[in-house]
């Protein structure tokens, strides 16, 4: 699944309309700590923020409309 988000998620990340949305990547085997902090228990988890507040949270999508609603989330 994180394969199949990947590309799409780099393809919105590289649209205008989004050039002010920060992407941050862990790794789910060697970020722990941090994973832990965002209470993230499941891989392939996206989890949306606007400022420092949580504004959305997909675990499993890798549907292009999916993984676009959540990152326009931050823009809201």
């Amino acid at each position: 699944t994180c394969r199949a988000q990947k590309p799409i998620i780099e393809s919105l990340m590289k649209q205008p309309a989004f050039q002010d949305v920060t992407l941050m990547t862990l790794d789910f085997d060697t970020d722990k700590p941090t994973l832990k902090k965002f209470k993230v228990t499941m891989q392939s988890t996206l989890v949306a923020f606007k400022g420092d507040k949580e504004v959305g949270r997909s675990t499993g999508d890798s549907t292009p409309a999916g993984l676009e609603a959540l990152v326009k989330k931050t823009m809201n």
